[in-house]
């Protein structure tokens, strides 16, 4: 299993973060056949192995970790308040990643912006504004959000 423990917080945006173990993530049965969200399809039941979730969204174990959202800052990206994320600190930023950053001290969700030399950390809500990382800031990329774990 895996312990949360509790993180700084900036305008609420991350409540736990807790690493992630093999063991959280059992086996699941997985059937080939697909969901409609159209017409229906036929009901066959066609049951292929098992579903490794632990394998699917875990690449570096050492590297990653589950955090509870605690904003609506990323409600656009489909990252809502109360959701789970899987982010890996092993995976290098690319522009347009959304990422967990510790800056000034606390920790935030945004999508990575870069423009040049200039760094924008961009709400995909527009309740929320931009960041713009300036020199002075106390700013580190913490990891980069793999997978988000909604529930309906």
């Amino acid at each position: 299993m895996f312990m949360f423990m509790e993180l700084a917080i900036l305008n609420n945006e991350v409540l736990y973060i807790g690493q992630v173990q093999k063991e959280w993530l059992s086996r699941c049965p997985l059937y080939l056949t697909g969901i409609s969200a159209g017409f229906p399809l036929p009901s066959e039941e066609v049951y292929e192995s098992s579903l490794d979730l632990h394998q699917l969204m875990v690449k570096n174990g050492e590297a990653t970790f589950l955090l509870k959202v605690q904003s609506y800052a990323m409600d656009g990206a489909g990252i809502f308040c109360e959701d789970l994320v899987v982010v890996d600190r092993s995976i290098p930023v690319q522009n347009g990643h959304i990422v967990i950053v510790f800056i000034n001290n606390a920790f935030i969700i945004r999508r990575f912006i870069k423009r040049g030399r200039k760094i924008l950390l961009q709400s995909d809500n527009n309740q929320y504004a931009s960041i713009e990382i300036e020199d002075e800031d106390d700013f580190e990329i913490w990891g980069i959000v793999t997978f988000v774990i909604h529930k309906p």
